[in-house]
Protein backbone atom coordinates (compact mmCIF):
# COMPACT_ATOMS: atom_id res chain seq x y z
CA UNK A 1 0.00 0.00 0.00
CA UNK A 2 3.01 2.12 0.58
CA UNK A 3 3.74 2.03 -3.15
CA UNK A 4 0.39 3.37 -3.96
CA UNK A 5 0.25 5.86 -1.87
CA UNK A 6 3.45 7.48 -3.40
CA UNK A 7 1.85 6.63 -6.74
CA UNK A 8 -0.28 8.71 -5.82
CA UNK A 9 1.66 11.49 -4.70
CA UNK A 10 3.70 11.12 -7.73
CA UNK A 11 0.84 11.27 -10.42
CA UNK A 12 -0.49 14.50 -8.30
CA UNK A 13 2.64 16.32 -8.87
CA UNK A 14 3.27 15.06 -12.86
CA UNK A 15 3.51 18.36 -14.58
CA UNK A 16 2.30 17.33 -17.49
CA UNK A 17 0.90 14.37 -19.72
CA UNK A 18 4.15 12.94 -20.94
CA UNK A 19 5.62 13.26 -17.08
CA UNK A 20 2.02 11.50 -15.91
CA UNK A 21 3.05 8.89 -18.79
CA UNK A 22 6.37 7.75 -17.17
CA UNK A 23 4.86 7.82 -14.00
CA UNK A 24 2.28 5.56 -14.66
CA UNK A 25 4.87 2.88 -16.92
CA UNK A 26 7.52 2.48 -14.17
CA UNK A 27 4.34 2.21 -11.45
CA UNK A 28 2.96 -0.67 -13.36
CA UNK A 29 6.75 -1.76 -13.93
CA UNK A 30 7.32 -2.07 -10.68
CA UNK A 31 4.36 -4.56 -9.69
CA UNK A 32 4.96 -7.05 -12.41
CA UNK A 33 3.54 -5.35 -15.57
CA UNK A 34 6.26 -4.54 -18.67
CA UNK A 35 3.92 -4.21 -21.37
CA UNK A 36 0.99 -1.38 -21.51
CA UNK A 37 -1.44 -0.31 -23.91
CA UNK A 38 -3.29 2.66 -22.82
CA UNK A 39 -6.35 4.14 -25.48
CA UNK A 40 -9.28 6.46 -25.56
CA UNK A 41 -11.33 5.86 -28.64
CA UNK A 42 -14.08 8.26 -27.66
CA UNK A 43 -14.81 10.64 -24.37
CA UNK A 44 -16.99 14.13 -24.29
CA UNK A 45 -14.87 15.62 -22.22
CA UNK A 46 -11.40 15.22 -23.50
CA UNK A 47 -9.62 16.63 -26.11
CA UNK A 48 -9.70 14.69 -29.91
CA UNK A 49 -5.89 14.92 -29.92
CA UNK A 50 -5.52 13.14 -27.08
CA UNK A 51 -8.13 10.00 -28.65
CA UNK A 52 -5.86 7.12 -29.94
CA UNK A 53 -5.67 3.39 -29.97
CA UNK A 54 -2.44 2.91 -28.03
CA UNK A 55 -1.78 6.53 -26.70
CA UNK A 56 0.72 4.29 -24.13
CA UNK A 57 2.32 1.56 -25.75
CA UNK A 58 4.80 -0.53 -24.72
CA UNK A 59 3.96 -3.92 -26.28
CA UNK A 60 6.65 -6.05 -28.71
CA UNK A 61 7.48 -3.77 -31.03
CA UNK A 62 7.04 -6.79 -33.51
CA UNK A 63 3.75 -7.35 -31.94
CA UNK A 64 2.74 -3.89 -32.66
CA UNK A 65 3.71 -4.32 -36.50
CA UNK A 66 1.73 -7.40 -36.60
CA UNK A 67 -1.04 -6.16 -35.23
CA UNK A 68 -1.01 -3.10 -37.04
CA UNK A 69 -0.28 -4.65 -40.41
CA UNK A 70 -3.32 -7.30 -39.58
CA UNK A 71 -5.73 -4.73 -38.95
CA UNK A 72 -6.58 -6.75 -35.95
CA UNK A 73 -8.38 -4.38 -34.09
CA UNK A 74 -11.20 -6.05 -35.90
CA UNK A 75 -11.05 -9.12 -34.06
CA UNK A 76 -9.35 -8.11 -30.74
CA UNK A 77 -11.27 -9.47 -28.24
CA UNK A 78 -9.48 -7.73 -25.73
CA UNK A 79 -10.49 -4.84 -27.22
CA UNK A 80 -13.65 -6.01 -27.76
CA UNK A 81 -14.42 -6.89 -24.10
CA UNK A 82 -13.34 -3.69 -22.87
CA UNK A 83 -15.87 -1.77 -25.26
CA UNK A 84 -18.70 -4.44 -23.56
CA UNK A 85 -18.12 -4.51 -20.27
CA UNK A 86 -18.27 -2.29 -17.18
CA UNK A 87 -16.19 -3.64 -15.27
CA UNK A 88 -12.32 -4.75 -14.99
CA UNK A 89 -11.10 -8.41 -16.46
CA UNK A 90 -8.21 -11.19 -16.92
CA UNK A 91 -8.03 -12.42 -20.56
CA UNK A 92 -7.95 -15.77 -19.25
CA UNK A 93 -11.18 -14.94 -18.45
CA UNK A 94 -12.35 -13.74 -21.79
CA UNK A 95 -13.57 -17.30 -23.35
CA UNK A 96 -16.26 -17.27 -20.43
CA UNK A 97 -17.39 -13.34 -21.14
CA UNK A 98 -17.22 -13.84 -24.84
CA UNK A 99 -18.45 -16.30 -28.02
CA UNK A 100 -15.18 -16.22 -28.98
CA UNK A 101 -14.26 -16.86 -33.31
CA UNK A 102 -11.10 -19.33 -33.82
CA UNK A 103 -9.83 -16.32 -35.64
CA UNK A 104 -10.06 -14.53 -31.90
CA UNK A 105 -8.95 -17.53 -30.06
CA UNK A 106 -6.07 -17.77 -32.94
CA UNK A 107 -5.05 -13.89 -31.88
CA UNK A 108 -4.99 -14.65 -27.85
CA UNK A 109 -2.30 -17.67 -28.74
CA UNK A 110 -0.22 -15.29 -30.98
CA UNK A 111 -0.32 -12.94 -28.75
CA UNK A 112 0.90 -15.20 -26.20
CA UNK A 113 4.01 -16.58 -28.76
CA UNK A 114 4.38 -12.52 -29.09
CA UNK A 115 5.46 -12.47 -25.49
CA UNK A 116 1.95 -11.06 -23.57
CA UNK A 117 0.80 -13.09 -20.44
CA UNK A 118 -1.31 -12.58 -17.35
CA UNK A 119 -3.40 -10.04 -19.24
CA UNK A 120 -5.71 -7.79 -17.47
CA UNK A 121 -7.99 -4.86 -18.94
CA UNK A 122 -9.75 -2.57 -17.33
CA UNK A 123 -11.82 -0.41 -19.15
CA UNK A 124 -13.33 3.05 -18.34
CA UNK A 125 -17.15 3.37 -19.41
CA UNK A 126 -18.19 6.53 -18.60
CA UNK A 127 -21.23 8.97 -19.65
CA UNK A 128 -22.27 9.71 -23.35
CA UNK A 129 -19.90 6.21 -24.59
CA UNK A 130 -16.87 7.12 -23.27
CA UNK A 131 -14.84 4.39 -23.95
CA UNK A 132 -11.12 3.87 -22.93
CA UNK A 133 -9.03 1.50 -21.06
CA UNK A 134 -5.65 0.06 -20.24
CA UNK A 135 -4.47 -2.88 -21.18
CA UNK A 136 -1.50 -4.97 -19.10
CA UNK A 137 0.17 -7.96 -19.75
CA UNK A 138 3.69 -9.58 -18.59
CA UNK A 139 6.50 -10.45 -20.77
CA UNK A 140 7.33 -13.63 -18.12
CA UNK A 141 4.73 -16.35 -18.96
CA UNK A 142 4.87 -17.08 -15.45
CA UNK A 143 4.95 -14.08 -13.16
CA UNK A 144 5.37 -14.13 -9.65
CA UNK A 145 4.18 -11.84 -6.87
CA UNK A 146 1.54 -9.86 -8.99
CA UNK A 147 -1.00 -7.62 -7.13
CA UNK A 148 -4.36 -8.25 -7.12
CA UNK A 149 -7.18 -6.76 -9.57
CA UNK A 150 -8.47 -4.36 -7.53
CA UNK A 151 -5.24 -2.63 -6.66
CA UNK A 152 -4.32 -2.90 -10.05
CA UNK A 153 -7.74 -1.29 -10.85
CA UNK A 154 -6.63 1.44 -8.27
CA UNK A 155 -3.63 2.30 -9.97
CA UNK A 156 -5.03 2.36 -13.54
CA UNK A 157 -8.27 4.72 -12.17
CA UNK A 158 -5.73 7.17 -10.29
CA UNK A 159 -3.64 7.55 -13.88
CA UNK A 160 -6.81 7.97 -15.71
CA UNK A 161 -8.46 11.01 -13.33
CA UNK A 162 -5.14 12.51 -13.47
CA UNK A 163 -5.21 12.27 -17.40
CA UNK A 164 -8.98 13.32 -17.56
CA UNK A 165 -7.85 16.19 -15.09
CA UNK A 166 -4.87 16.98 -17.42
CA UNK A 167 -6.29 17.24 -21.10
CA UNK A 168 -10.47 17.85 -20.28
CA UNK A 169 -12.09 19.80 -22.62
CA UNK A 170 -15.72 21.47 -22.11
CA UNK A 171 -18.05 19.81 -23.89
CA UNK A 172 -19.92 22.09 -26.65
CA UNK A 173 -23.16 19.85 -25.66
CA UNK A 174 -25.92 21.97 -24.28
CA UNK A 175 -26.65 20.89 -20.40
CA UNK A 176 -29.98 19.94 -21.19
CA UNK A 177 -28.69 17.16 -24.04
CA UNK A 178 -27.02 15.16 -22.13
CA UNK A 179 -28.20 11.65 -21.62
CA UNK A 180 -28.30 9.72 -18.55
CA UNK A 181 -26.03 6.33 -18.52
CA UNK A 182 -29.22 4.39 -18.67
CA UNK A 183 -30.80 6.42 -21.58
CA UNK A 184 -27.59 5.90 -23.71
CA UNK A 185 -27.92 2.33 -23.05
CA UNK A 186 -31.61 2.11 -24.14
CA UNK A 187 -31.00 3.66 -27.40
CA UNK A 188 -28.03 1.69 -27.84
CA UNK A 189 -30.85 -0.68 -27.83
CA UNK A 190 -32.47 0.34 -30.12
CA UNK A 191 -29.74 0.92 -32.70
CA UNK A 192 -29.59 -2.63 -32.20
CA UNK A 193 -33.01 -3.96 -33.30
CA UNK A 194 -33.42 -4.78 -30.03
CA UNK A 195 -37.69 -4.82 -29.10
CA UNK A 196 -38.38 -2.99 -25.29
CA UNK A 197 -39.36 -6.22 -23.34
CA UNK A 198 -35.41 -7.43 -24.69
CA UNK A 199 -33.75 -4.14 -23.88
CA UNK A 200 -35.32 -3.78 -20.12
CA UNK A 201 -34.29 -8.05 -19.90
CA UNK A 202 -31.17 -7.02 -21.03
CA UNK A 203 -31.08 -3.95 -18.21
CA UNK A 204 -32.95 -5.68 -15.06
CA UNK A 205 -35.57 -2.95 -15.59
CA UNK A 206 -39.77 -3.22 -16.29
CA UNK A 207 -40.76 -3.16 -20.52
CA UNK A 208 -42.81 -0.44 -18.90
CA UNK A 209 -39.86 1.46 -18.05
CA UNK A 210 -38.20 1.76 -21.34
CA UNK A 211 -41.09 3.82 -22.42
CA UNK A 212 -40.23 6.30 -19.60
CA UNK A 213 -36.59 6.63 -20.64
CA UNK A 214 -37.71 7.32 -24.26
CA UNK A 215 -40.26 10.03 -23.14
CA UNK A 216 -36.87 11.62 -21.34
CA UNK A 217 -34.51 11.22 -24.33
CA UNK A 218 -37.13 12.37 -27.14
CA UNK A 219 -37.58 15.97 -24.54
CA UNK A 220 -33.59 16.16 -24.24
CA UNK A 221 -32.71 15.83 -27.63
CA UNK A 222 -35.94 17.54 -29.21
CA UNK A 223 -36.97 14.85 -31.64
CA UNK A 224 -40.39 12.85 -31.66
CA UNK A 225 -38.99 9.54 -32.46
CA UNK A 226 -36.94 6.54 -32.03
CA UNK A 227 -35.00 6.80 -35.58
CA UNK A 228 -34.35 10.89 -34.90
CA UNK A 229 -33.30 9.82 -31.77
CA UNK A 230 -30.93 7.72 -32.63
CA UNK A 231 -29.76 9.88 -35.61
CA UNK A 232 -29.67 13.03 -33.29
CA UNK A 233 -27.74 11.18 -30.04
CA UNK A 234 -25.26 9.44 -32.76
CA UNK A 235 -24.11 13.31 -34.05
CA UNK A 236 -23.63 14.65 -31.21
CA UNK A 237 -21.36 11.59 -30.11
CA UNK A 238 -23.66 10.35 -27.19
CA UNK A 239 -23.80 6.82 -28.43
CA UNK A 240 -22.25 4.67 -31.32
CA UNK A 241 -23.47 2.92 -34.17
Amino acid sequence: MPAFLNFITATRRAKSVDSLFEIFIDAMQAIGFDHINFSVIAAHDISRIHWGFGRINTYPQAWQTYYEENNCRRIDPVARCATSTFRPFYWSELARILPLTRKQQRFLRDAEKAGLHNGVGVPFKGPMSQVAGIALATSEPVAKDLPPLDLIVAYCNQFFEVFRAFVATASDLPQSAILSDRECQVLEGIVKSMTDAQIANMLGIKASTIDSHLRSIFRKLKVRNRTAAVISAQKMGLIDL
